[in-house]
Parts: C-alpha cells; structure tokens; sequence
C-alpha cells in the first residue's frame, strides 16, 4: 500500500449494563437512571472540550486533572477505549511530555468523538 493512507477504524464497546455504576442510588427508576446516562454524557462532552482546550494551552495540570476525571466517567458508561487513553493523557501529562501529550490528546479528540456519538446512539436507539 504505498502511497495510500487509510484512516484507523476506532470502535467502541458500550457496555451500559451497569447503569448503578452510573446512577447509585436511583435504583431501578428509568428515567432517573436515563438522566444519570444523560448527566454521564454531558460530562464527558464538558471534559472533551477541557481537554482540547488544554491542549491549545499546554497546560498539563488541567489535562492531568480533566482527564482522570474523563477516564472515571467513561468508565461508568463502559467506554473502556475512551478511558484507557484519557488514562494515557494523563500519565504523560503528569511527566510533562510535550510530544506525548498532544498525540494522545489528538487521539483523545478523536476516540472521544466516535465514543460519544456511539453512546448517544445507543442510548437514543434504547430510548
């Protein structure tokens, strides 16, 4: 294939199934639980946009802090790949590793879209 580029594919598991994780203490209520989901992906919308912004400012103690705060969201919602590589951002935020950090931060962006739009759906398509 020289010469020719393709784009990786990035596909996410969602694993909604423990909706407590998501909800604690709102039981077996659907709808309270449907806003636990809905509260889950406005934060990690919220924590997307942080990201990119610290990104833009090279600022490794927000990206540091934001993303932990994005790997434990997605890991409620059962987004394993968004959570594993906001984990990555985090750690080379911590080192302050300039390269590092914005590759995983782009590839950030870009797995945190394609989580979220499969998130919405499913829940959407559930709904």
């Amino acid at each position: 294939m020289v010469g020719r580029c393709r784009q990786l594919e990035i596909r996410e598991n969602i694993a909604l199934t423990n909706v407590a994780d998501v909800s604690p203490g709102k039981g077996n209520d659907p709808i309270a639980q449907q806003e636990a989901i809905e509260e889950a992906i406005v934060q990690l919308a919220d924590g997307l946009a942080r990201i990119e912004l610290a990104q833009q400012q090279d600022n490794f103690l927000l990206a540091h802090s934001v993303a932990g705060e994005l790997a434990k969201v997605a890991c409620q919602l059962g987004l394993s790949l968004l959570a594993r590589v906001a984990g990555d951002l985090a750690d080379c935020a911590e080192y302050g590793d300039m390269v590092c950090f914005h590759a995983v931060a782009t590839r950030l962006s870009r797995v945190g879209e394609a989580s979220l739009a499969a998130v919405i759906d499913r829940v959407v398509s559930n709904g």
